[in-house]
């Protein structure tokens, strides 16, 4: 049988020692349909006076395109919108801050805190 366990060796203590099966309970069994779908790729038409260099580097002058600093940078780390002060400051996004705000739901003014005094 597969436990969680957690031993501390500073004291020789296991605080906690706990069936798998009671902390993940039963999680209902997952089926996965797949199908393979053929590829609809047709030729690249660009205008005759754009050549293909400058159309892909069009393209990967967006920042949602080109670099993964917009995942890290401009959006919610969380993906849940709830992120009312993230622990990264400043323009290279340093996790240095002393605080990071957390709401507790969507239009509230109900929140938590984390900090590192």
């Amino acid at each position: 049988m597969l436990r969680t366990v957690v031993h501390d060796t500073s004291d020789d203590t296991t605080p906690v020692d706990l069936e798998l099966s009671v902390v993940l309970g039963k999680l209902p069994q997952k089926t996965f349909h797949v199908q393979s779908v053929p590829p609809m790729a047709r030729a690249l038409a660009l205008p005759a006076q754009l050549p293909v260099a400058a159309a892909l580097d069009r393209v990967l002058r967006l920042v949602s395109v080109g670099s993964k600093r917009f995942l890290t940078n401009k959006v919610d780390r969380s993906v849940t919108g709830l992120i009312a002060q993230q622990q990264c400051v400043g323009p290279l996004h340093i996790p240095i801050s002393d605080v990071a705000v957390v709401a507790q739901v969507s239009c509230s003014h109900c929140f938590e805190q984390e900090s590192l005094c």
